[in-house]
């Protein structure tokens, strides 16, 4: 492993104490910085031959805090996964290559306005070389991240406009790997946030063109860049893991918790009532994204001033997860902290060696957690892309829940806003409440053949004339459901809604429609369908 170096930085350069992590690093391979909100982020960082830059002992300091407070024992890349869609070709840039084996010089271009940092490297490179040598590897820097907070919330005479900017303390390593550059860069926010970002330029891989195979169409696996359709570059996937293992107030009693959230079908005085339902993972498992849901790591014992756990979620953006392989189709993967499970494929340590993630997460008991985080790229490559190809990004969010008891830059004049305020409670007043409606249903046939699909007009009618239904109406068989279809304006309260094919016997049949801000829920008397034998 290559060795380490720091940079340690306060304010305008002067140097922050680190005490939070100089146990576990100290001089050239610490960095501490108090951002201009007032808040402290501390780190150790080292380059790895494959991960490149891993980052460890992550602490972070609120304006509130006595002392800094641990977020994480370890953050760094450990896949790059690069399959073309032609089927020709599949690199591993990371593991395959090694993001340190293969870092490339800092330049003030790529770290303008903040300090790059040089490291002694010792390595040997791909042709078996020993190298040795001392690099500029690490950019750090503050940077503006546009705005911070805004509110004109009444806090006294008058309505005082409250705002502020927002910094990040950015971290980045480039390597360099064939015709791709990475970029590993991390943003550590003044409120706590932590943005984690592969990003990928350099130049369009001059050896993959989909008009090359002779069973392919070109433009089904390609794009043309060029003078018209004759070039046709290979579109590929770029999938990036991260294996995260937390540390959030030094504990080990981490847990994970998942929470999925529906809409019940009911509406309460003006919205619908969404209920969200909350369970432990308390077994090694591989997740995946769906609407509403989300993940929160945190520690039981750990707590903020409200006496709230502390913990972080895991967000996600735009991703593609990619479905060929089967470590790759799941973007989250939870697991226990073992030594020897540091890739999520070739895994290189012998203790378990050539295993994956599937062979990590084999259902024991969740303890001290692990986390897979798996963002896919599809990338369809297009005439911008040529020459160089502009970076795109992939990556995920750490967001803090309650890490703090407020947000760590509150202003001092909302310092005491927390919690219920009764007398400013000023959304509960003047509400409007929707108004009442009535649903009918009406059968075109009152009894059908089994295999003929039945129709059915539904009728929404609002107690004000003046309001137009519209939303969401489910048709139901008994408490089976049928259909789920919108109503529109231009509907005018009325629509046909066609049946599937349903077995012979009777059918009660109901529709519920889910209301609006201006007209409420309301459900029709059941309608007899009777499907007779063929």
């Amino acid at each position: 492993m290559a060795a380490a170096l720091l940079v340690t930085l306060g304010p305008a350069g002067r140097p922050a104490s680190a005490e939070a992590v100089s146990t576990y690093c100290s001089g050239d391979s610490l960095v501490s910085r108090k951002l201009s909100a007032g808040t402290t982020w501390q780190l150790c960082w080292h380059i790895d031959d494959f991960k490149g830059l891993v980052l460890d002992k992550i602490s972070f300091q609120g304006t509130k805090d006595a002392v800094p407070v641990p977020v994480l024992n370890s953050i760094a890349p450990v896949q790059m996964q690069v399959p073309y869609d032609i089927g020709t070709a599949e690199f591993e840039d990371l593991i395959g290559f090694g993001f340190g084996r293969h870092a490339s010089d800092m330049t003030k271009a790529e770290c303008p306005g903040g300090r790059i940092v040089s490291t002694h490297r010792a390595y040997t490179d791909m042709e078996g070389r020993w190298v040795e040598k001392d690099q500029p590897v690490l950019c750090v820097r503050e940077m503006s991240k546009g705005l911070a907070y805004r509110s004109m919330w009444h806090t006294g005479e008058g309505r005082p406009l409250v705002t502020a900017q927002g910094t990040v303390l950015a971290v980045s390593f480039i390597a360099a790997v064939g015709n791709y550059e990475y970029e590993t860069n991390y943003q550590f926010a003044d409120n706590g946030q932590i943005d984690v970002a592969m990003g990928a330029t350099g130049e369009v891989n001059p050896s993959m063109w989909a008009d090359g195979g002779t069973d392919a169409q070109a433009r089904d696996y390609g794009w043309p860049i060029g003078e018209g359709d004759r070039d046709y570059s290979a579109s590929h996937y770029h999938s990036a893991v991260w294996r995260v293992d937390f540390g959030i107030g030094g504990r080990s009693d981490l847990k994970v918790e998942q929470s999925d959230t529906a809409w019940t079908g009911k509406r309460g005085g003006q919205s619908a009532v969404l209920v969200t339902k909350r369970r432990t993972i308390g077994t090694e498992s591989l997740v995946n994204i769906a609407d509403r849901r989300e993940w929160r790591v945190y520690s039981p014992s750990s707590r903020n001033s409200d006496g709230h756990p502390r913990g972080y979620d895991i967000v996600f953006g735009k991703n593609d997860v990619y479905p060929a392989h089967p470590s790759l189709r799941n973007a989250l993967a939870f697991t226990r902290r073992k030594p020897c499970e540091q890739l999520p494929m070739y895994n290189n340590d012998v203790s378990c060696a050539n295993e994956t993630v599937m062979d990590y997460a084999d259902g024991e008991k969740l303890v001290d957690p692990i986390a897979w985080v798996n963002v896919g790229f599809h990338h369809i490559v297009r005439d911008e892309d040529q020459s160089p190809m502009p970076v795109h990004w992939q990556g995920f969010t750490l967001y803090p829940h309650d890490f703090s008891a407020q947000s760590p830059i509150t202003p001092p004049n909302r310092a005491t806003r927390n919690g219920f305020v009764a007398a400013e409670n000023e959304q509960a007043r003047g509400v409007t409440r929707s108004q009442g409606s009535t649903t009918t249903l009406r059968l075109a046939e009152s009894a059908v053949v089994a295999g003929r699909r039945a129709t059915i007009t539904v009728r929404v009618t609002p107690k004000d004339p003046g309001q137009i239904a519209a939303g969401v109406l489910t048709v139901r068989d008994g408490r089976r459901t049928l259909v789920v279809s919108d109503i529109r304006k231009t509907d005018h309260g009325s629509r046909a809604i066609t049946l599937p094919a349903l077995p012979a016997g009777q059918h009660a049949l109901t529709v519920a429609y889910g209301g609006s801000a201006q007209v409420d829920t309301s459900t029709s008397a059941a309608a007899i369908l009777t499907v007779g034998k063929p």
